[in-house]
Order: structure tokens, then sequence, then C-alpha cells
């Protein structure tokens, strides 16, 4: 309740903060001034009507459209429309569970489509637009940022694996060739991966679960299999993400010893003991 009550009320807030008008309400009885229709972004984003919000913000003059925080306000939309609910997800993954991080993932985000995850994915853009870098980004971004990227693994679990949405990986889902998951697919969960771990770095854990220590233990063996510092990618679009690095990330969704990934075919995919080429995903 708090984390949903602090984000609510920083994009709030952050209305009053950037306004450029020393008499906000004046300005926001004009509905076709940037604070009003900041104003009703905001009031259409607590009512449910993402789509509306999302359309209402790109009646913002070009200047406006420029500031982190209306940019912040527009990726909080995506990530409403797109699925996110910051206490369920946190109640998901702070509770004792014998199920993996992606399996955990995967129930809170049962029932998603790719629609939500294209949202997840619009939502992530928003926020790298603001900084590339947890670095560069404030306490409440990086928050944001590290729920996205949860919520974005989640999205896309859902819409690759689980075809009859009942939150469960389809007993038909065994392998994990390009064909099961393709490229695009693998380079969001090594950026979401990198990501998670900048904003920890940065910020530290907001989250107080096994699942976040589980994928930063095992970074040391990922960043070895891959050959690069695999968990500091952020981008998806990054030319550091090679072939190899993409089998990496199949096989991390794929994997279970370290209880991370979706265990498509225990003691197949594996990264313990350390993988050689042939225990890799293709």
């Amino acid at each position: 309740m708090e984390m949903k009550l602090f984000l609510k009320l920083s994009l709030i807030l952050s209305l009053f903060v950037f306004s450029s008008s020393c008499n906000f309400f004046t300005e926001i009885s004009n509905r076709d001034t940037d604070e009003a229709i900041l104003f009703h972004v905001q009031s259409l984003i607590n009512e449910g009507k993402y789509a509306d919000a999302i359309a209402r913000w790109g009646m913002l003059t070009a200047k406006r459209q420029t500031e982190r925080a209306p940019k912040l306000l527009l990726a909080s939309a995506y990530a409403a429309r797109g699925g996110l609910d910051v206490i369920l997800l946190s109640q998901s993954l702070s509770g004792t569970s014998t199920k993996t991080v992606f399996k955990l993932l995967l129930s809170a985000f049962k029932g998603k489509t790719a629609a939500h995850y294209t949202d997840m994915q619009q939502a992530q853009t928003i926020l790298l637009g603001i900084s590339p870098a947890a670095s560069g980004r404030t306490t409440d971004e990086n928050i944001f940022m590290l729920f996205i990227q949860l919520a974005k693994l989640g999205t896309l679990f859902s819409k690759l694996v689980d075809a009859d949405k009942d939150g469960n990986v389809d007993a038909t889902f065994t392998t994990c060739a390009v064909a099961d998951i393709p490229n695009s697919d693998a380079n969001e969960v090594v950026a979401a991966i990198g990501n998670i771990m900048d904003t920890i770095a940065v910020t530290g854990s907001v989250i107080s679960s096994t699942s976040l220590t589980n994928i930063s233990t095992a970074c040391t063996t990922l960043d070895s299999v891959a050959g690069i510092s695999f968990c500091s990618v952020t981008d998806p679009n990054s030319s550091s993400i090679t072939a190899l690095v993409r089998q990496v990330a199949r096989t991390l969704i794929a994997e279970s010893a370290l209880m991370i990934g979706l265990e498509l075919n225990p003691g197949t995919y594996e990264f313990s003991p350390p993988a050689a080429a042939g225990s890799l995903c293709p």
C-alpha cells in the first residue's frame, strides 16, 4: 500500500513542482494549458482510463513533452495499461515460495498478452530516454524502473509460454530455440537483468526478496558464460548482445538449478555446473 501511495503522490506532486505558473489552479481551469492537460492525464490514470490518458498526454506542447516529470507520468500510464500493480507484484515476490523467479513473475502476470508486453517495453523506453543509466535517474524513477523490468519479464513469459493463460508454463513448451524465444525477446531479457542490477546498485533493493538475490548471485555465472558483463547491459538494442549472449538469455529462461528460470526441461539446459556449449539453448 505504501509503495503504490508513494508513486501516486510523487506523480501528483510533480505537477505542482514543474508547473511554470504561479497560480496552478488558474492554469488548470483552462483545459488547453499544459498544467490542465497533465492534471487530466493523472485523473484518467487514476480512473483506469489508460488509453485516454496516453492520448491526452499527446496534446502537451512539444517542450513539455521533453521534460522528465511528464515523461514519468506517460510511462506510468503505459505500465498500468500493461498490467503493472506494484502492490500485488511486491506481495508476489516478497512471500515465501518454492517457485523460481521467472515462474513467480509468470504467475503474477497471468493472462497477459503481447499487447501488455508491448506497453511494458514502451514504459521502459520512456524511462531509458530520461537516462540510460540508473545514476542519472531519481530514486522514484529507479524504483519505477525496477518494477517495470519485472513486469516486462512477466508479460513476456505470459506471451511466450502460456497460450492457455492459466499462469503456468504450457506442457508443450519444452524447448528454447530461436523459434521458441525470438532474438528480440532474448534481447529484452538481457536488458531486464541489466536494468534490475543497475537500479539495485544505485538505490538498493526496495523489495525484500530472495528473487532479486537469486538474480544478483547468478550474475557471476552469466558473465562468465556470456563472455561479457551480461548483467550490465541495459539497452535491448545494444551491440554487445551477440548470438552467444542470446543463448545465455534463452538458457536463463529455461534453467532450473539457479532457481530463476521457467524449468522448461530440467537438467537439459543448465548453468550449474558451469554450462558447456552443449548445455546452452540454441
